[in-house]
Parts: structure tokens; C-alpha cells; sequence
């Protein structure tokens, strides 16, 4: 005991006989006992606040992250909700599309045959009438011949230099009128010698006028 806690062991000579006898005081251990339990429990509370603050910092994290995912799980479905929307705005719109695309293909299958930058008549004199808001337009150096017809253009004839020729042909007279826009890349004038064409309308040449037979009167246009 001596060497464990000294401080509860002591000499005393009060025999002359013994030398050195010791004697023992419990009274020591106690307080050294209690001292060691309070030690022990001050170890314990700051070992118990250790471990609690990343506990209670790794919960708010926790907490943290849940919310940021709620957030982003209701930022995704208003996404999903908007982009469910535009799909059937698109869908609504095709079907419209479709309707327009069928009303135009009517339109295009009437003037199909000036589209295709061919026309031809018999030698029987007709007419044919753009009326207004229709068109005549071709590409490519195609070709268009008026084969003993009149052309009445109240609505669009219109080329660009390279779209093609505009042939007037036939043997009988003919007139061109109407209050459109006439434009035309190449015209060329093969009528039958005695026959004209008559111009009731101003038009406008951008390219090359060949007269090979018949006569052009421009009848102050």
C-alpha cells in the first residue's frame, strides 16, 4: 500500500522495540477514491460532449440534404409538368399544322400544272386568270407557254432572272391584263405572223425579250 498510495501509510515509534513501524490510515483512500470517481466522470462528460457535437452536426446535415432534395424533387416535377404542357401545346399545334398543310396541298394541286413551269394549250383561245392573293412562280430555266390564250393577272407572276421563259404562241390575237404584278425573267413572242399580243397592263422584263414572229403592242405600258 505504501507504494501504491503512499499517503495513507506513516511511521510511528512509539514502540522502542520496533523500529520503523507503520501505520495505516483509510481515511486517505476515501478522499483519493472519491477525487478519482469525480476525474472519472469529468473524462466521461467530456468524452459524451465530444462525440455529441459531430452527432448533432451531422444530423443537421442530414436534415439539410433531405430538404435540399424535397426542393429539388418539386423543382423537377414543375419542370416535368411544364414540359408536359408544351407537348400537348406541340401536339395541338401539329393537328392545326395538319389542317393548313391539307388546305394548302388543294391550293397547290390547283395551280400544279403553272407550278411545273409547263403549260400547254390547244390552239382554241382561253384564258387563263390569277386571281388575287394566287401566284405563278417557277424555278430551274423552266418554261411556261400561253398557247392562244389571254392572260388576266390580278393577283402574282413572278420570276427571277434564271427562273425561266414565258412563251406566247398561237394563231389567234390575244391580250394580257389584270392589276397584279407581272415579272418576268425571259419572254419570247412566237405568235403567228398576222397575230399579236396585246399589253393591257404594265409588266416588267428582267432578263431577254426574243420576238420571233407575230407582233408585241404595249399599248402605253
Amino acid at each position: 500500500m505504501e507504494k501504491i498510495l503512499p499517503s495513507t501509510i506513516s511511521k510511528v515509534n512509539t514502540d522502542s522495540q520496533v523500529k520503523d513501524k507503520l501505520q495505516y490510515d483509510g481515511s486517505e483512500l476515501r478522499y483519493t477514491l472519491i477525487n478519482a470517481i469525480k476525474e472519472q466522470q469529468a473524462q466521461i462528460e467530456a468524452l459524451k460532449q465530444k462525440l455529441e457535437k459531430p452527432l448533432a452536426a451531422a444530423n443537421v446535415n442530414v436534415s439539410d440534404a433531405i430538404q435540399a432534395l424535397e426542393k429539388r424533387t418539386t423543382d423537377q416535377l414543375a419542370v416535368n409538368k411544364k414540359l408536359s404542357d408544351e407537348l400537348t401545346a406541340v401536339k395541338n399545334e401539329n393537328i392545326s399544322f395538319k389542317d393548313q398543310l391539307a388546305k394548302m396541298e388543294v391550293m397547290q394541286q390547283q395551280i400544279l400544272a403553272l407550278q411545273i413551269g409547263y403549260i400547254k394549250q390547244s390552239t382554241a383561245q382561253g384564258t387563263l386568270q390569277i386571281t388575287s392573293g394566287a401566284y405563278i412562280k417557277t424555278a430551274g430555266n423552266a418554261n411556261i407557254v400561253f398557247n392562244g390564250m389571254n392572260v388576266i393577272n390580278n393577283g402574282s407572276f413572278i420570276q427571277a432572272i434564271g427562273d425561266g421563259t414565258t412563251k406566247l404562241t398561237g394563231s389567234v390575237n390575244t391580250t394580257t391584263s389584270g392589276t397584279g404584278t407581272t415579272t418576268l425573267d425571259k419572254l419570247e413572242v412566237a405568235l403567228g405572223s398576222s397575230y399579236s399580243n396585246t399589253l393591257s397592263t404594265s409588266a416588267s422584263l428582267k432578263n431577254v425579250l426574243t420576238l420571233s414572229s407575230g407582233q408585241l403592242i404595249s399599248n402605253g405600258f
